[in-house]
């Protein structure tokens, strides 16, 4: 049952949207489809014509989203590869400056999401960029891929904008940033620092020092991922040994 959504930027080859680069539109977007599809990247991909393919059924994993944290008031993901979609655009993200997708794509990419939030139930807080859900949880760092970490048209969408949210992989992890976030954006997006204002107050309210309250945060997202990966792998030894085709390989 998928729990949310996470939206992507191919980061592929972006030709211009003029007659002349036609057969390179053309050859660039299949491209892209065979090396989504033969890797299992993605649930959906909306190529720039605002062609949209299903890659990943729903009810299975793709393998989009690595390290990364999202919440919905007690309900805390980590690793939304399980339990989120992901939506990619065929396009480069570029800094987020200006809408980075074609009209059609913001058209396509809308109705897909209406419908998969109508037939999965899912909240309109739990659709996330992926750079504002992204981590390094070796360095401790937010952002670890910054697509959609600024500018996705949330409002267009008909969701809340994620970008005033409560950093969740900071309030809850005690995650940082580095300048190469900086360098990328300029500065983080408002909910981190709504996240590390909370940070502030809890430390205050406990009298313990920032960074020790970081560390202690940072230790709950290693043990709870640790929690994860047994029962994963748990789950996956079951089914292999009800699956004999599975256990082989075939």
């Amino acid at each position: 049952q998928p729990a949310g959504i996470v939206f992507h930027t191919s980061e592929s080859d972006v030709w211009p949207m003029d007659e002349a680069h036609n057969e390179n539109l053309r050859e660039s977007s299949h491209n892209l489809l065979r090396y989504i599809r033969r890797l299992k990247l993605y649930n959906y991909v909306v190529d720039r014509f605002g062609r949209v393919y299903r890659v990943v059924r729903e009810e299975h994993k793709a393998n989009h989203a690595g390290n990364s944290v999202w919440r919905r008031g007690d309900q805390v993901y980590l690793g939304l590869n399980q339990s989120f979609l992901g939506i990619c655009f065929e396009t480069r993200w570029e800094g987020g400056h200006v809408l980075p997708i074609t009209a059609a794509q913001l058209n396509a990419g809308r109705q897909l999401t209406d419908w998969l939030r109508q037939r999965w139930q899912v909240p309109p807080e739990m659709c996330v960029g992926h750079g504002l859900a992204s981590v390094n949880p070796r360095k401790r760092l937010i952002g670890h891929h910054v697509d959609w970490a600024r500018g996705f048209p949330f409002a267009a969408f008909g969701l809340p904008d994620q970008y005033a949210a409560a950093s969740p992989a900071v309030e809850l992890f005690g995650f940082g940033y580095d300048e190469d976030l900086v360098k990328a954006m300029g500065e983080p997006w408002p909910g981190v620092r709504k996240a590390e204002a909370v940070l502030a107050e809890e430390a205050g309210r406990r009298g313990v020092g920032l960074d020790a309250l970081r560390i202690e945060k940072q230790r709950l997202y290693d043990a709870w991922s640790q929690a994860q990966a047994r029962e994963e792998g748990r789950a996956a030894g079951a089914a292999s040994s009800t699956n004999p085709t599975t256990a082989s390989g075939g």
